[in-house]
Order: structure tokens, then sequence, then C-alpha cells
């Protein structure tokens, strides 16, 4: 790769365990750092978190996102084989309705990788030491013995290797094609300009009768357009997880104005007392998260660099404010004149999600136990995501909130 003047392959880990498709698949430009320049290949690792194991409508609106990326880079899935089939078929779609790159829009290059089919029949009716050198040992992990996530859907280190080579042969192959003069080679620049450029195809996951609102529905597959294609709107995204690898302006934190807690200076990994909830909303982990980390610490984190930081809350806690930076294109003189300017000309929805971990029974959910109001208004349309994509269990974790033309748009020193 070297001669043909690649340069050094850089892998991130921008993985964010037992996570749902949603919020992600909406958010990828600010966990990815796409704002630093265009990736190259992104991994979808199979989701065992969500409320149907073969869901379909987080991953479609990850694809379809991704297609949108600067760069438009490969998709490389590791799906379980049974529970992914769907999931497999819908890709497939995608890319046969594709017409090549120059109308609507799918990843560049897609693979999907299943390991269990690929190598159970070199497992029947053979000793360990009649094995190949790359099958022995298959269900070992690597780590000390009394170590947690040796589950079965964490891929063991010959798995790895496996993963590895499979894809390391497809890139060669790429490769000789290129250096053959057969591909002719494009520039990040020109593959943008691509992506503005071309439309999405009709979503394949929502049917006709669906009863998602044509405001979620635009969030997750985009807008149709006049000429029979479909469109993302502008989205920007603020998290509070880690790791984020985009620019520090896309930490939540940013936007708080006021509510949260004195309890930032205490160790993410201890538990809060009531006193700090009385005091507001307190960043760190859910109780489940906290003692998964506290164990994995045990052992040099094992590699994992993720952390699912919320804000937590009780009645207790009072509001928690935020000032959502709008786009205007450097259009502030309506917004500071005396007649009030309609956020809706600029802003449509707002989608907020919790995370889970918490007991059912003391956890929150969003549509009970929020109280939503936007610019002033409390009697705003709050629509919980009720999608396998944004619910672990029966727990819907976002809350889809649609501007109205009562809302006002205000500069932060007016609030």
């Amino acid at each position: 790769m070297l001669t043909l003047g690649f340069g050094k392959i850089k892998v991130i880990n921008a993985a964010i365990a037992e996570s749902t498709s949603l919020p992600f698949a909406c958010c990828l430009d600010e966990i990815l750092g796409t704002d630093d320049g265009g990736i190259d290949a992104i991994g979808w690792d199979w989701s065992a978190n969500e409320a149907a194991a073969g869901a379909t409508e987080g991953f479609e609106a990850f694809v379809r996102r991704m297609g949108v990326l600067n760069g438009r880079p490969m998709l490389i899935v590791k799906d379980d084989y049974k529970l992914g089939s769907s999931r497999r078929e819908l890709l497939r779609r995608l890319v046969r309705e594709s017409d090549g790159g120059g109308g609507a829009v799918v990843p560049r290059d897609t693979m999907v990788v299943h390991t269990d089919p690929a190598t159970r029949p070199f497992f029947q009716n053979v000793c360990q030491e009649d094995l190949t050198p790359g099958l022995m040992d298959w269900g070992e992990y690597g780590t000390p013995a009394n170590a947690r996530e040796k589950a079965r859907r964490n891929p063991t280190v010959r798995e790895h290797e496996l993963i590895a080579w499979v894809v390391v042969m497809h890139f060669l192959s790429a490769l000789e094609l290129i250096a053959a003069g057969e591909v002719e080679e494009r520039s990040g620049k020109e593959m943008e300009d691509d992506v503005r450029d071309c439309l999405l195809p009709p979503p394949v996951t929502l049917s006709a009768t669906s009863a998602m609102s044509p405001s979620l529905q635009s969030l997750l597959y985009g807008s149709p357009t006049e000429d029979g294609g479909y469109r993302f709107p502008p989205l920007k995204c603020q998290t509070s997880f880690t790791p984020l690898l985009s620019s520090s302006k896309n930490k939540l934190s940013r936007v708080i104005l006021s509510g949260t807690s004195d309890a930032d200076d205490i160790d993410i990994l201890l538990p809060w007392g009531p006193m700090y909830y009385h005091q507001g909303w307190v960043y760190g982990l859910s109780e489940r998260d906290r003692n998964s980390h506290q164990n994995i610490n045990r052992f040099g984190h094992l590699g994992f660099k993720d952390m699912r930081r919320a804000y937590f809350g009780v009645g207790a806690s009072g509001p928690l404010t935020l000032f959502l930076p709008v786009a205007m294109h450097n259009d502030t003189t309506a917004v500071t004149g005396h007649v009030p300017v309609a956020a809706v000309d600029y802003i449509t929805s707002v989608t907020l999600c919790g995370v889970d971990g918490v007991k059912a029974e003391k956890g929150c959910h969003v549509e009970r136990d929020l109280n939503v109001t936007v610019g002033g208004i409390s009697n705003v349309t709050v629509e919980a995501m009720a999608i396998d994509a944004a619910m672990v269990g029966n727990t819907k974790l976002c809350l889809f909130v649609r501007i109205c033309g009562e809302i006002a748009i205000l500069m932060s020193k007016q609030i």
C-alpha cells in the first residue's frame, strides 16, 4: 500500500458498547470526527441491545447517513448469520437499487462478515490437535480467567484474526485493480461533491401504512424531493458519550446553561448521594455502567475506551436548561430586532435521548418523567420513539420534539 502511495493505515476505536442504533446513526459526523477529513471505512457490529434482534430500521438509518458522509466510506458489517438475515437482505437491496454512484447514495463498497457458518464445518468430527493453526484455541479470548466480556457476541482472538484476514484480502483485490490502472483514483473533494449532488433512494423499511410522523421519517430516512429521491435536512448533534472524535464544540456540556450539580469533581466511578441530586443534574454513569467499568479497570480497561456518560436527575434536581445553537448564515440582525423570529424557519425538531442501565423500577421513562419546554413554550408536541432502534426491551430512550410556530429564536444573552 505504501508503494501505491496510500500512506499509513490508521484504525480508530470509536465504538460505544451496549448502545442502540439511535441516536448514533444520526450523529456519525460528530462521533467519527469526519469534520477533520474523510474516512475510508466504517465497521458496524451487530447490536444485541435493541428491542428486536433482527431490527432493520436503525440499520437502514445508519447506512443512509453513511452514504452522505464526506468521502463515502466503505461499510464492513459483522453480523449474526441467523438474526442478521433481514439486515443482510436490506443491504443487498440498497446496493442493488443504487445506480452505481451517480444518483442514489449507498456506501461505495460493502462487506458482510459471518464467521460462524464459515468455520463451523472445520470443527465437525475434528480433534483440537488436527485443526489448522488459524483455528486452534478458537474459543480463547486472551484475557485473564476472571475477566468479563467473554460472551459469544464478542469475537475471540482467532476470530479477530480471521476477520482481519478476510478484510485484507478484500482490500488486496482492490489494490490490484488500482495497480493495474483499471480503477481511476478520485480525490476526497470530488467524492464530496458527488455526495452533495446525489439523492437517497426511497426507504426500504418504511411501509406505506407506517404511523411514524413525517418529521421523524425525515430524521431517519430523509425527506422526499420533487425528483423522486430523498435528501437529509441539516442536522447537528451534541453528546455526552465518549469517545467523541470530532471537535469539542459537539460536547453536550457546551450548550448547558444551568441546572447541573457540583459533583463534577467526584470520581465518575463513585456513587453519588442525594445531596448532589438536590443540587442539580449529575454528570456520570448509570449504576450498571459504573459497575462494568470498575470491573474492567482491574484488567487495564481491556481496550475499552468508551463511556456512556450522561446527566442524571430526580424530581428535586430541577430543570436542566440548554441553549441550542442554530445556524442562521450570519444573519443575526433579525434576532436582535424587536420582532420575534420564528424558530421553525431554521429548526424543525429536537431529539432528546437518554441512556438505559438503571433497573426498570428506578429508571427514567422519557415519555413519563420528562417535561420539555422549548423557547418558553411548554405545550410542544412530543413523540416518544417507539421503534426498535431507540428502545431497550420495552423502554423508550428518545423523545422527538416538533418545533411549533410560537417558538422564537433568542440570543444566548437574552436567556
